[in-house]
């Protein structure tokens, strides 16, 4: 199978299309036919050999992925065919990851897609949407009425952050810098939309009643 793979730390040119063998299943892991694969910035942190852990090259990296289960060892909880949408684990990171056209993925760490998303969907969504989650239920156990601020409103956990707030209930005041991207969030449901730069900016927000959480984006 083709594998996209970098061979060196901190060289992007080191990255090549190889033949490797297409992996087999076992007790803990499904191989999967990827549809589509995902990059976010972690990927080239882990390639520029930045990233706390990981394995030595050669590997691919791409820990996002949504595809189609091809095998399974004996009493899997997924069948052949099954269309499923990678979650986090040690794919692209201690291993040949999603930029591949197959990948062996952890049984534990793939889920059934939603039939309301379409392959790419699958790829892109979920690590967004279930940090997000996490952020918004678990840490700030946000309630129905209260206020989020999104910094960065316009990128993946921003967007996230916007439809899931929507979602439970909340108000969101959106930040971006583009006026393009401002009239997106505000497409995407957002109550207020401000540029990040306003000199007014903290005004405007304690004007609308202040906010209860903040999703920040842009300091981490």
């Amino acid at each position: 199978m083709k594998s996209w793979r970098f061979h060196n730390f901190g060289a992007f040119d080191s990255l090549q299309i190889d033949e490797i063998p297409v992996p087999e299943p076992d007790k803990e892991n499904c191989i999967v036919k990827i549809d589509y694969a995902a990059l976010n910035p972690a990927d080239r942190l882990l390639i520029m050999g930045w990233y706390p852990t990981s394995a030595r090259p050669p590997f691919s990296v791409g820990r996002d992925g949504s595809g189609v289960v091809v095998a399974t060892s004996k009493g899997s909880r997924f069948n052949k065919g099954d269309r499923v949408v990678c979650l986090r684990s040690i794919i692209g990171i201690e291993r040949d990851g999603t930029l591949a056209e197959y990948v062996s993925v952890p049984e534990a760490h793939l889920a059934l897609r939603p039939h309301w998303w379409n392959a790419r969907d699958g790829a892109a969504g979920p690590h967004a949407f279930l940090t997000t989650w996490q952020a918004l239920s678990e840490v700030s156990k946000l309630q129905p009425g209260e206020t989020v601020v999104v910094t960065g409103a316009s990128g993946g956990i921003g967007t996230a952050a916007l439809i899931l707030s929507k979602a439970m209930g909340a108000d969101v005041i959106a930040l971006s810098r583009s006026d393009q991207k401002r009239s997106k969030v505000l497409e995407l449901g957002a109550d207020i939309v401000l540029d990040p730069l306003d000199a007014e900016l903290i005004r405007k927000i304690k004007k609308r009643c202040g906010c209860d959480v903040v999703i920040d984006n842009v300091a981490g």
